[in-house]
């Protein structure tokens, strides 16, 4: 069994719980009449995006079942209009939100215990820590899916190993084959009517600040844009000050940081001629309206997991992937990409 876990001391407290857990009754296992399925992925919005691919395969495979998701607070509107419920766990070590982070955490949890209780089957589809597979157990949900990777795998009863190689929908359909469940693996999203006009989306901001492109270097691209006559729209959330500097002084740009509801921010991705982004959902939100787009990419991880190498715009180094949490100093992987590159990449 592989953990994709790097810390060596979070490695160990892992494998010494599954040690544990292997002591526990496995409780149940048999494929029997399902009638409700819960869709587990605790992580953030672009993990979550890849996680919608499962929804239309489970449906075609079990006409009229009830389709649960849990999920963190913050990717419910993603999921919420595919499927039959929403259950919300924020876990600590996923939220990034620093209030009441350990009270959130007990208090949802403590819910979401009790709103799964009665489904027949679970998917939890994220291969790291955390996962949600103990808490499917907890629930007493006879048939388990699942990746081991992230720990609590003795608690599955259709255990899967993971490998870091291919797509993470190749993941799924690979953990889906062992319920017998078959079919292209395509993310969706809500539909949404697309904002009209011809403009690209910039979109500077991603979850973890390692990951970012240079604000001096978005600012450049810009303006090379511009020059051209393109009408560029910005978008963003929680990020002020990062667009602030890059757009600040320049006609021609439409800055709707902080501006969008999700159901609007959709509306825009799906209308935008070409989406240039981080290592952020907007990307994968791209990919699901199949918008042409230009992912800003680091080299803190594997990129074939989550993106088509036509779309990873990076500096190739021999660390990467590195698998830092904060990258190095030199960041050469994003630093080395000038925005020159990126603009004639887009012609």
């Amino acid at each position: 069994m592989k953990y994709l876990i790097n810390n060596p001391l979070s490695l160990k407290i892992i494998r010494s719980i599954d040690t544990l857990v292997r002591l526990l009754p496995k409780k149940a296992g048999e494929l029997g009449s399902v009638r409700k399925i819960l869709v587990s992925n605790l992580a953030h919005l672009g993990d979550v995006v890849l996680a919608t691919s499962v929804i239309k395969p489970l449906r075609k495979a079990y006409p009229g079942v009830e389709i649960g998701f849990l999920t963190g607070s913050w990717s419910a509107p993603i999921v919420a209009p595919l499927v039959d419920q929403v259950h919300i766990f924020d876990h600590y070590r996923l939220n990034r939100d620093p209030k009441n982070k350990m009270q959130r955490h007990r208090d949802t949890k403590r819910q979401a215990l009790k709103e799964i209780k009665g489904y027949d089957l679970s998917i939890d589809l994220y291969p790291y820590f955390p996962n949600s597979i103990y808490l499917s157990y907890q629930a007493n949900i006879p048939v388990r899916v699942g990746f081991t990777s992230g720990g609590f795998g003795p608690l599955l009863t259709h255990p899967l190993d993971f490998e870091e190689r291919g797509h993470l929908t190749e993941h799924y359909a690979a953990l889906l084959k062992l319920i017998g469940v078959n079919g292209p693996m395509v993310p969706s999203l809500k539909e949404v009517k697309a904002r009209s006009g011809d403009y690209i989306v910039l979109h500077p901001g991603t979850g973890h600040v390692a990951k970012q492109w240079p604000p001096e270097y978005w600012r450049e691209l810009a303006e090379l844009f511009l020059a051209t006559g393109q009408k560029l729209i910005v978008t963003g959330r929680g990020e002020k000050a990062l667009v602030d500097k890059i757009v600040h002084g320049l006609d021609g740009i439409e800055n709707l940081c902080d501006q969008l509801s999700f159901d609007e921010l959709l509306s825009v991705v799906k209308g935008a001629k070409r989406v240039i982004c981080g290592d952020t959902v907007i990307g994968h939100i791209a990919n699901a309206y199949n918008v042409p787009k230009s992912i800003l990419y680091s080299g803190i991880n594997d990129y074939t997991l989550w993106h088509k190498k036509e779309d990873i715009l990076m500096q190739e180094v021999s660390c990467s992937p590195c698998k830092l949490k904060n990258g190095c100093a030199a960041k050469t992987c994003l630093r080395g990409l000038f925005p020159k590159q990126v603009f004639y990449s887009c012609k």
